[in-house]
């Protein structure tokens, strides 16, 4: 979230897609509970701020990214269970 760099084009970075991306990843393993547990469990992974950030672009209009409302829903639905999951750690 804190990773800038100049002429990303030149890089092939396009931290839009790559979200996209992430979140659609996230949503197809959202069901498994070993998947929720290991995100939870590896600290490199997982925080309940970028999660709730990842939540709060996809559903901005101003950021112009565009999941699957199926795959949106998953994602939000799993950043709950991941909150909750890490709480009672």
């Amino acid at each position: 979230m804190k990773f800038k760099i100049k002429n990303p084009e030149r890089f092939f970075f396009e931290p839009k897609e790559l979200l996209v991306n992430l979140i659609n990843m996230y949503a197809n393993m959202a069901d498994l509970e070993v998947f929720r547990k290991n995100v939870v469990s590896d600290g490199r992974s997982y925080s309940d701020e970028t999660f709730a950030k990842a939540v709060k672009i996809i559903n901005s209009t101003k950021k112009g990214i565009s999941v699957l409302p199926e795959n949106k829903e998953k994602f939000e639905l799993l950043a709950t269970q991941l909150k909750d999951l890490k709480a009672l750690a």
